[in-house]
């Protein structure tokens, strides 16, 4: 049936795209956004003298966050991240000085962005195995057929 191998190769079709669409900003990410955040965080805390801008600068990288680690969420540790951006929003819009001890905020948006990395990335993946799946369906589909 012609029917059935079009609704197989339209499944894996979907599956293939949706996890591409949520591997590729996952990955970037995780793999450039995160480690550049984390590269700010310790230099800004490592030196002998404390540097506030990198700590700012590891801030406004993680301030949005992927798609995968949106700060609306209503979770236990959405609310702390709220409050964390209101928090370091202030200081930034403010002028006020960042100081060593904010980089725990920092950390909890590293945290929540990391967290929102894994999800898509792992996302991208059951997607990939769906579209593994429909495409041997559809192959079986074939051999049965012949």
């Amino acid at each position: 049936m012609k029917s059935d191998r079009k609704i197989y190769a339209a499944f894996t079709m979907v599956f293939l795209l949706a996890g591409i669409l949520a591997l590729v900003p996952s990955a970037y990410s995780a793999l450039c956004t995160e480690k550049k955040a984390e590269t700010l965080l310790s230099d800004a805390q490592s030196t002998a003298e404390f540097d506030s801008g990198k700590l700012t600068e590891a801030y406004i990288l993680l301030r949005n966050p992927g798609i995968f680690a949106g700060y609306e969420n209503f979770d236990s540790e959405g609310i702390a991240v709220k409050n964390t951006l209101r928090y370091m929003d202030s200081k930034i819009f403010t002028g006020s000085p960042i100081k060593e001890s904010d980089g725990v905020y920092v950390k909890l948006l590293l945290e929540r962005r990391g967290a929102g990395s894994n999800l898509g990335i792992k996302s991208a993946v059951f997607s990939f195995i769906l579209s593994i799946l429909g495409f041997s369906a559809m192959k079986l589909e074939r051999k049965h057929d012949s």
